[in-house]
């Protein structure tokens, strides 16, 4: 069976040196979520933007029957992905978009580097699924019970959605959201698709949301620290990429880049002043 997959790109004016970079949405997302600010963002200082939404997501097909597919099958949508660009790109991965993105990387040499925006955990930490129970103890319950994911969402979009955005503009986003696949959410608690972080040899970035209580900063220590990467804490909740305050987000990546050497422009300015380092 073959599936349209959906591929957003935005491209500098003048073609890149850089690598391109590949934006991978987590669970209820699509490719849409980069297209609101981060693709036009760095596509505006010289880097090719690509962003992907694995089947059944977005505009890419397969939505019929969602729950048959695993996360081998978005994982294949990622390689699909790749293979539609001209170089291989860096992986920009968010909640289980990080996930697939480190899958990928294992034991490939040809991935630049990768970086992970509030990447998803290993497990629920207990504390927030009892928070998340609290909150939403029917759709939380029937939605794991009777395998419908689309009643779970109502439970993420707590977390996810900044609550400090305008009324009009919240509304927006949570339509945008699209239902998920409980196979694929399952997969990526069981451990059998826990990433081999000894297969990764490349430069990764860590990044935490401040704001995001769904994932214990630990968790991204963890992470950064297995990976031999640089952990870094950014305003905004679990959706960096639509918080109110995704600038700070942008411009950290952005300096991490360029510290890898993948350019050599110094003409671009960068502001950290609103990011601090992931401490203890």
């Amino acid at each position: 069976m073959t599936l349209q997959i959906e591929l957003i790109s935005r491209l500098p004016e003048k073609k890149s040196q850089h690598p391109p970079l590949l934006f991978i949405h987590g669970a209820y997302h699509s490719a849409q979520c980069w297209d609101e600010h981060f693709l036009p963002w760095f596509a505006a200082r010289g880097w090719e933007a690509h962003a992907v939404s694995v089947r059944g997501h977005g505009n890419s097909d397969g939505k019929k029957n969602i729950n048959q597919w695993c996360f081998n099958d978005y994982l294949d949508d990622v390689k699909h992905a790749v293979g539609l660009l001209d170089r291989p790109p860096i992986l920009l991965g968010h909640s289980m978009g990080g996930r697939l993105a480190l899958k990928y990387s294992e034991n490939r040499l040809d991935v630049p580097a990768v970086v992970l925006l509030a990447a998803s955990p290993v497990s629920i930490p207990k504390e927030v699924g009892r928070k998340l129970l609290r909150m939403h103890p029917i759709t939380w319950t029937l939605g794991f019970l009777f395998h419908n994911m689309m009643w779970v969402r109502r439970a993420f979009e707590s977390f996810c959605i900044p609550p400090n955005l305008p009324s009009e503009l919240k509304q927006r986003y949570i339509a945008d959201l699209c239902n998920e696949s409980y196979t694929a959410v399952m997969d990526v608690f069981s451990g059998k698709f826990d990433p081999d972080y000894q297969a990764i040899n490349t430069a990764v970035l860590a990044i935490a949301g401040e704001d995001d209580w769904s994932i214990p900063k630990s968790d991204h220590r963890h992470v950064a620290k297995a990976l031999n990467g640089t952990p870094m804490i950014c305003p905004g909740v679990h959706d960096l990429m639509l918080d109110p305050s995704w600038e700070s987000t942008t411009n950290t990546i952005l300096s991490w880049l360029q510290q890898q050497n993948f350019t050599q422009d110094k003409q671009i300015e960068v502001n950290l002043e609103t990011e601090s380092p992931l401490v203890q």
